[in-house]
């Protein structure tokens, strides 16, 4: 009967949040510095797993009970997407602050709670250390920055998806603004992209569809 089957549901979604569990720790913990298409891949689907099986164990709720059970999900996957974001940055905070934007504009499309956390990342993009992020200039130019202007701050003023600014003085005296690519990012974008692309038709928090973000 119906009680027989609720309890296999729950029981299937408890199983299912287990084994995506134990797919992040084993996964996502090295994913985001990672060029490693499989790796970095592997890390967001098992995170997103998680946040799919509990949407759908949803299914056996109705009136209030359902909708304030939403909310709350909507709430605390909000808080991992940002934090996917953050973890992963490049790709993932690009498409993190183009879901910001659509406050307003997407209807009842994406619900409120995602807009609104991962409005974070349209002021709040995670920086790296600048040892990290000097690397690509020696690589691109085949000397340390340090050795083609007389001073640079190690302090980033400025963070977004896909570089960081910091404040230089050149030789000869003038002060100038010096933006550095995050590294592995080439390596990265192709692979995460891949990763959207194979989520896109999987995104429906709730009954929302989101796969028109990432198709």
């Amino acid at each position: 009967g119906s009680t027989v089957k609720g309890g296999n549901h729950a029981s299937n979604a408890t199983h299912g949040q287990a084994k995506a569990k134990r797919c992040v720790m084993q996964y996502a913990a090295g994913s985001a510095s990672s060029t490693d298409g499989m790796t970095r891949g592997f890390g967001a689907m098992c995170t997103f797993n998680i946040a799919k099986t509990e949407y759908d164990a949803l299914e056996k709720l109705g009136g209030k009970e359902y909708e304030n059970a939403l909310h709350a999900l909507h709430r605390k996957h909000s808080q991992t997407a940002l934090n996917v974001a953050r973890n992963n940055g490049g790709i993932f905070v690009k498409i993190g602050q183009f879901i910001a934007s659509l406050e307003g504009a997407s209807g009842d499309a994406i619900p409120h709670e995602y807009v609104e956390a991962l409005a974070e990342l349209t002021d709040k993009a995670p920086a790296q250390p600048f040892e990290t992020v000097s690397q690509v200039v020696s690589e691109d130019f085949g000397s340390p920055l340090e050795y083609l202007v007389r001073s640079v701050g190690k302090d980033p003023i400025a963070a977004g998806s896909l570089a960081q600014v910091h404040v230089a003085e050149t030789h000869e005296g003038a002060a100038v603004a010096v933006k550095l690519q995050y590294p592995h990012l080439r390596a990265q974008a192709e692979a995460d992209l891949d990763t959207f692309e194979t989520m896109a038709g999987m995104l429906q928090p709730g009954g929302h569809d989101l796969g028109w973000l990432l198709g």
